[in-house]
Protein backbone atom coordinates (compact mmCIF):
# COMPACT_ATOMS: atom_id res chain seq x y z
CA UNK A 1 0.00 0.00 0.00
CA UNK A 2 1.43 3.65 -0.99
CA UNK A 3 1.34 6.32 1.50
CA UNK A 4 -1.07 8.68 0.94
CA UNK A 5 -0.45 12.52 0.17
CA UNK A 6 -0.39 15.17 2.95
CA UNK A 7 -3.66 17.26 2.92
CA UNK A 8 -5.85 18.88 5.15
CA UNK A 9 -9.63 17.43 3.75
CA UNK A 10 -11.47 14.35 5.69
CA UNK A 11 -10.65 12.64 2.79
CA UNK A 12 -6.99 12.59 3.46
CA UNK A 13 -7.49 12.05 7.24
CA UNK A 14 -9.95 8.73 6.33
CA UNK A 15 -6.43 7.55 4.10
CA UNK A 16 -3.81 8.24 6.47
CA UNK A 17 -5.59 6.52 8.91
CA UNK A 18 -6.19 3.05 6.87
CA UNK A 19 -2.41 3.56 6.07
CA UNK A 20 -1.30 3.93 9.34
CA UNK A 21 -3.80 0.55 10.24
CA UNK A 22 -1.83 -1.59 7.28
CA UNK A 23 1.42 -0.48 8.33
CA UNK A 24 0.66 -2.34 11.79
CA UNK A 25 -0.57 -4.72 10.70
CA UNK A 26 2.10 -5.42 7.34
CA UNK A 27 5.05 -4.59 10.48
CA UNK A 28 3.78 -7.59 13.13
CA UNK A 29 3.23 -10.45 9.78
CA UNK A 30 6.80 -8.85 8.30
CA UNK A 31 8.65 -9.57 11.81
CA UNK A 32 6.37 -13.29 12.72
CA UNK A 33 7.88 -14.26 9.27
CA UNK A 34 11.34 -13.37 10.29
CA UNK A 35 11.46 -14.84 13.27
CA UNK A 36 10.70 -18.48 11.90
CA UNK A 37 14.30 -17.45 9.42
CA UNK A 38 17.51 -18.65 10.64
CA UNK A 39 19.99 -16.23 10.73
CA UNK A 40 21.30 -16.84 7.43
CA UNK A 41 17.68 -16.21 5.85
CA UNK A 42 16.89 -12.99 8.25
CA UNK A 43 19.88 -11.43 7.06
CA UNK A 44 19.00 -12.02 3.25
CA UNK A 45 15.17 -11.17 3.50
CA UNK A 46 15.05 -8.58 6.19
CA UNK A 47 15.64 -5.39 3.27
CA UNK A 48 12.06 -6.36 2.75
CA UNK A 49 10.47 -3.73 3.69
CA UNK A 50 6.58 -5.23 2.70
CA UNK A 51 5.04 -8.70 3.80
CA UNK A 52 4.38 -9.30 0.28
CA UNK A 53 7.93 -8.30 -1.36
CA UNK A 54 9.60 -10.61 1.10
CA UNK A 55 7.15 -13.82 0.06
CA UNK A 56 7.27 -13.12 -3.43
CA UNK A 57 10.96 -13.13 -2.68
CA UNK A 58 10.94 -16.55 -0.74
CA UNK A 59 8.97 -17.89 -3.23
CA UNK A 60 11.13 -17.23 -6.14
CA UNK A 61 13.53 -19.06 -4.37
CA UNK A 62 12.32 -21.66 -2.57
CA UNK A 63 8.99 -22.63 -4.82
CA UNK A 64 9.97 -25.95 -5.97
CA UNK A 65 11.01 -26.99 -2.54
CA UNK A 66 7.58 -25.47 -1.37
CA UNK A 67 5.65 -27.33 -3.79
CA UNK A 68 7.18 -30.41 -3.14
CA UNK A 69 6.31 -30.02 0.86
CA UNK A 70 3.01 -29.74 0.29
CA UNK A 71 2.83 -32.22 -1.68
CA UNK A 72 4.47 -34.65 1.07
CA UNK A 73 2.16 -32.74 3.67
CA UNK A 74 -1.10 -33.94 1.83
CA UNK A 75 0.68 -37.56 1.30
CA UNK A 76 1.11 -38.05 4.51
CA UNK A 77 -2.25 -36.44 5.40
CA UNK A 78 -4.42 -38.52 3.83
CA UNK A 79 -2.43 -42.01 4.43
CA UNK A 80 -2.26 -41.14 8.02
CA UNK A 81 -2.96 -43.82 10.50
CA UNK A 82 -3.74 -43.74 13.96
CA UNK A 83 -0.46 -45.04 16.16
CA UNK A 84 -0.91 -48.26 18.52
CA UNK A 85 0.43 -46.44 21.31
CA UNK A 86 -1.58 -43.14 21.11
CA UNK A 87 -5.21 -42.79 22.62
CA UNK A 88 -7.68 -41.04 20.56
CA UNK A 89 -7.33 -37.39 21.83
CA UNK A 90 -3.25 -37.83 20.61
CA UNK A 91 -4.31 -38.82 17.57
CA UNK A 92 -6.58 -36.52 17.17
CA UNK A 93 -4.52 -33.80 18.03
CA UNK A 94 -2.01 -35.07 15.10
CA UNK A 95 -4.70 -34.86 12.92
CA UNK A 96 -5.28 -31.25 13.94
CA UNK A 97 -1.48 -30.03 14.05
CA UNK A 98 -1.11 -31.56 9.98
CA UNK A 99 -4.27 -29.89 9.03
CA UNK A 100 -2.65 -26.29 10.67
CA UNK A 101 0.02 -27.51 8.56
CA UNK A 102 -1.57 -27.55 5.34
CA UNK A 103 -3.78 -24.59 5.84
CA UNK A 104 -0.67 -22.73 6.53
CA UNK A 105 0.72 -23.84 3.16
CA UNK A 106 -2.20 -22.36 1.45
CA UNK A 107 -4.18 -26.38 1.50
CA UNK A 108 -7.18 -25.29 2.89
CA UNK A 109 -9.37 -28.20 3.41
CA UNK A 110 -13.22 -28.13 3.58
CA UNK A 111 -15.18 -30.20 6.63
CA UNK A 112 -16.06 -33.32 4.10
CA UNK A 113 -12.30 -33.58 3.64
CA UNK A 114 -11.60 -33.57 7.21
CA UNK A 115 -14.15 -35.37 8.21
CA UNK A 116 -13.24 -38.11 5.69
CA UNK A 117 -9.72 -38.07 6.76
CA UNK A 118 -10.49 -38.91 10.02
CA UNK A 119 -12.51 -41.87 9.43
CA UNK A 120 -9.66 -43.09 6.86
CA UNK A 121 -7.36 -42.97 10.10
CA UNK A 122 -9.14 -44.75 12.04
CA UNK A 123 -7.55 -48.59 12.92
CA UNK A 124 -8.97 -51.96 12.79
CA UNK A 125 -11.80 -52.36 15.45
CA UNK A 126 -13.61 -49.02 14.66
CA UNK A 127 -15.08 -50.13 11.67
CA UNK A 128 -18.52 -49.75 13.14
CA UNK A 129 -18.10 -45.72 13.89
CA UNK A 130 -16.46 -45.36 10.63
CA UNK A 131 -20.19 -46.14 9.63
CA UNK A 132 -22.08 -44.04 12.05
CA UNK A 133 -19.30 -41.04 11.25
CA UNK A 134 -20.24 -41.51 7.54
CA UNK A 135 -23.76 -41.87 7.59
CA UNK A 136 -24.78 -39.29 10.54
CA UNK A 137 -25.93 -36.30 9.47
CA UNK A 138 -25.57 -34.33 12.86
CA UNK A 139 -21.75 -35.45 12.11
CA UNK A 140 -20.37 -32.75 9.71
CA UNK A 141 -17.17 -31.46 10.87
CA UNK A 142 -13.78 -32.27 12.46
CA UNK A 143 -14.76 -30.88 16.07
CA UNK A 144 -17.69 -33.35 15.63
CA UNK A 145 -15.79 -36.21 14.53
CA UNK A 146 -13.94 -35.09 18.03
CA UNK A 147 -16.36 -35.44 20.38
CA UNK A 148 -17.75 -38.75 19.46
CA UNK A 149 -14.46 -40.23 19.30
CA UNK A 150 -13.50 -38.99 22.93
CA UNK A 151 -16.94 -39.94 23.83
CA UNK A 152 -16.18 -43.97 22.20
CA UNK A 153 -12.84 -44.15 23.83
CA UNK A 154 -14.73 -43.31 27.08
CA UNK A 155 -16.80 -45.32 27.34
CA UNK A 156 -14.49 -48.52 26.22
CA UNK A 157 -12.09 -48.00 28.57
CA UNK A 158 -15.20 -48.01 31.65
CA UNK A 159 -16.31 -51.44 29.87
CA UNK A 160 -12.20 -52.52 30.01
CA UNK A 161 -11.78 -51.17 33.56
CA UNK A 162 -15.16 -52.73 34.89
CA UNK A 163 -15.51 -56.05 33.12
CA UNK A 164 -18.26 -57.36 35.38
CA UNK A 165 -20.70 -54.38 34.41
CA UNK A 166 -20.67 -55.87 30.91
CA UNK A 167 -20.99 -59.74 32.13
CA UNK A 168 -23.90 -58.32 34.27
CA UNK A 169 -25.55 -57.15 31.15
CA UNK A 170 -25.31 -59.40 28.50
CA UNK A 171 -26.34 -62.43 31.13
CA UNK A 172 -28.81 -60.75 32.32
CA UNK A 173 -31.27 -62.00 30.06
CA UNK A 174 -30.37 -65.46 30.06
CA UNK A 175 -29.75 -65.56 33.93
CA UNK A 176 -33.87 -64.40 34.38
CA UNK A 177 -34.72 -66.63 31.65
CA UNK A 178 -33.07 -69.87 33.66
CA UNK A 179 -34.49 -68.34 36.86
CA UNK A 180 -37.61 -68.37 35.13
CA UNK A 181 -37.36 -71.91 33.77
CA UNK A 182 -36.00 -72.73 38.01
CA UNK A 183 -38.90 -70.72 39.67
CA UNK A 184 -41.64 -72.86 37.13
CA UNK A 185 -40.40 -76.29 37.93
CA UNK A 186 -40.71 -75.41 41.49
CA UNK A 187 -44.10 -74.56 41.36
CA UNK A 188 -45.07 -77.16 39.34
CA UNK A 189 -43.80 -79.14 42.28
CA UNK A 190 -45.76 -77.13 44.91
CA UNK A 191 -48.55 -77.97 42.96
CA UNK A 192 -47.95 -81.39 43.30
CA UNK A 193 -47.26 -81.34 47.41
CA UNK A 194 -50.02 -78.72 48.10
CA UNK A 195 -53.16 -81.45 47.60
CA UNK A 196 -51.06 -83.97 49.87
CA UNK A 197 -51.00 -80.73 52.67
CA UNK A 198 -54.51 -79.71 52.27
CA UNK A 199 -55.79 -83.00 53.12
CA UNK A 200 -53.33 -83.66 56.34
CA UNK A 201 -54.29 -80.34 57.35
CA UNK A 202 -58.62 -81.10 57.12
CA UNK A 203 -57.96 -84.75 58.66
CA UNK A 204 -56.02 -82.43 61.70
CA UNK A 205 -58.71 -80.65 61.75
CA UNK A 206 -61.50 -83.37 61.82
CA UNK A 207 -59.67 -85.19 64.63
CA UNK A 208 -59.84 -82.51 66.61
CA UNK A 209 -63.29 -81.69 67.02
CA UNK A 210 -64.32 -84.12 69.46
CA UNK A 211 -61.60 -82.83 71.87
CA UNK A 212 -62.40 -79.19 71.22
CA UNK A 213 -66.27 -80.24 72.03
CA UNK A 214 -65.43 -82.13 75.06
CA UNK A 215 -63.67 -79.33 76.37
CA UNK A 216 -65.93 -76.72 75.79
CA UNK A 217 -68.83 -79.43 77.60
CA UNK A 218 -66.39 -79.47 80.56
CA UNK A 219 -66.11 -76.09 80.90
CA UNK A 220 -69.37 -75.43 80.93
CA UNK A 221 -70.65 -77.83 83.25
CA UNK A 222 -67.63 -76.30 85.64
CA UNK A 223 -69.36 -72.51 84.98
CA UNK A 224 -72.84 -74.56 85.63
CA UNK A 225 -72.10 -75.89 88.77
CA UNK A 226 -70.45 -72.73 89.85
CA UNK A 227 -73.41 -70.82 89.35
CA UNK A 228 -75.31 -73.71 91.32
CA UNK A 229 -73.56 -73.12 94.55
CA UNK A 230 -73.97 -69.45 94.45
CA UNK A 231 -77.38 -69.46 94.17
CA UNK A 232 -77.40 -72.34 97.20
CA UNK A 233 -75.61 -69.62 99.00
CA UNK A 234 -77.47 -66.77 98.41
CA UNK A 235 -81.03 -69.12 99.73
CA UNK A 236 -79.77 -69.56 102.70
CA UNK A 237 -78.43 -65.92 103.75
CA UNK A 238 -82.13 -64.94 103.27
CA UNK A 239 -83.59 -67.68 105.56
Amino acid sequence: MAKPEQGSTAQHKRDQEAFQAWKRKNNIVRITLLSYMTDEFICEFEEYGTTQGMQNALKQKFGNVFDTKLKQLVIKFDNYKKRSENNMRQHMQEMSNMMRELKIAGHVLNDQQEVQAVVRSLPRGWEYMNAMLTHNDSIKTFADVQRHLKLEEERLMAISNHPEVNMAQSSKRGGSSHKHKKGGNNVKQDDNVEPHAKRAKTNKRKADVPERIETRVRLLATTVASWDTSLMSALRRRR
